[in-house]
């Protein structure tokens, strides 16, 4: 053709994925070799581990038992989240302990504890220490 000619594009109904499989013979498909593993193991050489419960030395975890169903109708695993027994805040602050820990006396005492003060003081911090 003309240069700068655009070239005809295929119709649509040859460019489906159907219409490109058309000519492939299955038996040759199915008789390809498989294709080589990727990844670290395939080019490292390496061999596939056995599966875990063929490795020796190695015991499978015993499997859970499945949960019950009581006589309200829920399974008794739901019932631990429920009520009081629930876990709760788990913070339950007490300010002698904070200013033990953490107070402006205790950094004092040791070198990194001052430290610690010198930097929030050269920083400009409002709260030294608690």
């Amino acid at each position: 053709g003309p240069a700068g000619a655009v070239p005809a594009r295929a119709p649509a109904a040859m460019a489906s994925p159907m219409h490109s499989l058309a000519g492939i013979d299955v038996a040759t498909v199915l008789a390809a070799p498989a294709l080589p593993e990727r990844g670290l193991r395939a080019a490292s050489g390496a061999e596939p581990q056995a599966p875990l419960q063929a490795r020796p030395g190695f015991v499978l975890p015993p499997a859970a038992e499945p949960a019950s169903i009581g006589d309200d109708g829920m399974e008794e695993s739901d019932e631990l989240n429920f009520g009081s027994d629930s876990i709760g805040n788990t913070y339950q602050p007490s300010v002698k302990r904070r200013k033990r820990r953490y107070g402006y006396l205790h950094r004092l005492r040791s070198t990194l504890g001052r430290k610690i003060v010198n930097r929030r003081r050269s920083k400009g911090r409002r709260d030294i220490a608690a």
